[in-house]
């Protein structure tokens, strides 16, 4: 009697051990697929802009950014070519919207205000960097655009303190150092 208890406690615990092997594969193939329709989408969208079909394109990203898992890349590269191609308010109608499924939301509220800043709602814009850098007090591109929208106020020595912060986060941030060298 003692060898069957013996020989089902041996089947269960082999059992649990292909259950959770299965399980682990199960996760390492839909890891895989996501990077896959993630890399899909992105190529995608790349070949639409070289079009000039930007409109397409970002319709593409926000598909992807929308129903895949989150990447942070993903929602860069669909906030800058909405920087340079949407409207402001497009801008901040999907930024906002995205803020309650990021894992990161930094990256939304950063381009939130910066469809803020390009409709010319300063107030609207610093809100949502104040809200960004709460979250990542080392967002550098966030320290960037509130340097920014203190330079297009005139406030020089507030928005140089910005571009140096971004520079202290990231000490390569081109962009940045042309501002503080600017300012």
């Amino acid at each position: 009697m003692l060898s069957v208890v013996v020989l089902i406690g041996l089947a269960v615990g082999i059992f649990r051990s292909m259950a959770g092997q299965r399980h682990e594969v199960d996760r390492l193939t839909d890891a895989h697929e996501a990077v896959a329709t993630t890399s899909v989408a992105t190529s995608r969208a790349q070949s639409l802009a070289r079009a000039g079909r930007y409109d397409e394109a970002i319709a593409v990203l926000q598909e992807a950014v929308r129903t895949g898992p989150y990447d942070e890349g993903l929602h860069y590269d669909l906030g800058e070519m909405m920087t340079k191609h949407a409207t402001p308010d497009a801008m901040i109608a999907f930024f906002s919207s995205e803020i309650g499924q990021d894992e990161k939301p930094q990256t939304s509220h950063y381009f939130w205000a910066m469809g803020l800043f390009r409709k010319g709602d300063i107030p609207g814009a610093i809100a949502e960097l104040e809200r960004a850098l709460a979250i990542d007090p080392a967002h550098e591109m966030s320290q960037r655009l509130w340097g920014l929208v203190l330079e297009k106020q005139g406030q020089l020595e507030a928005a140089l303190d910005h571009f140096v912060e971004a520079t202290r986060i990231h000490p390569e941030f081109r962009a940045a150092l042309q501002d503080a060298a600017r300012a």
